[in-house]
């Protein structure tokens, strides 16, 4: 996580690792699971773009 406050959530994209989808580990899941809330990333990267940020609503 690199800022978080009531509203938004930003976290650095490992590579590797797909935002969304129906694969078992993703960005969004890993997210939920240690934050224990819904979020919604308000954009998508693809699986192999790392060292950017994802915004997460929450």
């Amino acid at each position: 996580m690199v800022f978080e406050d009531e509203n938004i959530l930003a976290v650095n994209k490992p590579v590797s690792i797909a935002v969304t989808g129906q694969e078992e580990i993703t960005l969004t899941k890993l997210v939920q699971k240690k934050w224990e809330n819904s979020v919604n990333p308000c954009h998508r990267l693809d699986r192999n773009t790392s060292r950017n940020y994802i915004i997460c609503e929450k």
